[in-house]
């Protein structure tokens, strides 16, 4: 019975050896294929190999190493995505800057021909009223070739400060990482740069946008009880629910320490308010296990909307201040900036 016994093992062990090898193999793969685009021939090649891996043996097996090469990858892809967002950012307001000084020349073409034809019909005049007329006309052209000339170079100049800020942005985050090296998710060098954007879009289109400050209760005990290792599960394990709590075109930011930002484009107040909720809730609900202890996680959540006049700083104050207010009124809840950001005591 022992000699089957011990032969069974030696057959089992090389088979787990196996899996867990192509396990590894496998991430590495989807890894690789998530940095390179689709079209590439390497891409189609390796979608070969992991088709083929696959067939031949099972690869159901995730190890910690394994979670630590997927969550590298994650990151590079995010990493990338949101270098991708920026650079067309960049490439929209450059449009912009083209598009006015197309105006201006296009501009400056109906202004030449306005003085043609006066010159020919000052050729034509025959009475002072003629002439006259004909001068009022030149008069008339050369004001509103002025006033919109001028517009449209306070536009230009607007533009070209916009670009060479984000530009300079852009260019120092080449220098830095802009994913949270612990949580996976985009830090506050990222949420620096993409909020200035948002808000110019707002300033210009209107369409809405909203800003969600989350802070998680009681932070120092976990680290003071249970270590600073749990402390660090508690902050992925929240980063992780927020991000599933959200849509894809939406974007969370750990924003530093306890701290959490979750920008909503294109959502109502209505609509803003429930993911809030839903966020809250969701990170309620969850609870991860630490040296077998079940451990729960609530937050307190301050919400504000992009309003006429916002700042960069303005939004985030005022969502900021709708936290701590959910915090004063006994965490795990949700409060929202009223339009002032001014609450009643």
């Amino acid at each position: 019975m022992t000699s089957k016994s011990t032969e069974a093992q030696e057959r089992v062990i090389p088979v787990e050896f196996t899996e867990r090898m192509a396990s590894l193999f496998l991430i590495c793969i989807d890894g690789l294929r998530s940095q390179i685009p689709n079209d590439e021939p390497l891409n189609l090649e390796l979608d070969k190999l992991s088709q083929v891996i696959n067939k031949v043996v099972s690869c159901n097996k995730l190890t910690d190493l394994g979670r630590e090469i997927e969550a590298h990858f994650k990151g590079k892809t995010l990493e990338n995505e949101f270098h991708e967002t920026e650079n067309q950012a960049t490439k929209s307001i450059v449009l912009v800057m083209a598009n006015a000084l197309k105006e201006v020349l296009t501009d400056i073409g109906s202004f030449d021909q306005t003085l043609d034809q006066c010159i020919d019909d000052i050729s034509d005049a025959t009475d002072l009223k003629e002439i006259t007329a004909i001068k009022d006309r030149i008069f008339l052209a050369v004001k509103k070739s002025k006033s919109k000339t001028q517009a449209i170079k306070k536009d230009l100049e607007t533009s070209q400060s916009a670009v060479l800020r984000l530009s300079k942005k852009l260019e120092q985050s080449q220098s830095r990482a802009v994913v949270d090296s612990l949580t996976k998710i985009l830090n506050r060098s990222a949420y620096d740069m993409r909020i200035g954007q948002v808000v110019q879009d707002f300033q210009k289109t209107k369409n809405p946008a909203c800003l969600i400050v989350c802070d998680v209760d009681h932070f120092r005990i976990f680290n003071d009880t249970h270590g600073h290792s749990a402390g660090d599960k508690v902050l992925c394990s929240t980063a992780s629910t927020m991000k599933n709590s959200i849509g894809d075109s939406d974007q969370i930011f750990r924003y530093g320490g306890e701290e959490f930002v979750v920008l909503l484009y294109g959502v109502s107040v209505e609509k803003g308010v429930k993911v809030a909720e839903k966020i809250r809730s969701e990170v309620k609900r969850d609870f991860f296990v630490h040296k077998d202890k079940e451990l729960k996680v609530t937050i307190s959540v301050g919400v504000a909307f992009l309003q006429e006049g916002d700042t960069a700083t303005s939004v985030f104050e005022r969502a900021d201040k709708a936290a701590y207010e959910a915090k004063r009124k006994g965490r795990d809840r949700v409060e929202v900036s009223p339009a002032m950001g001014i609450y009643p005591r």
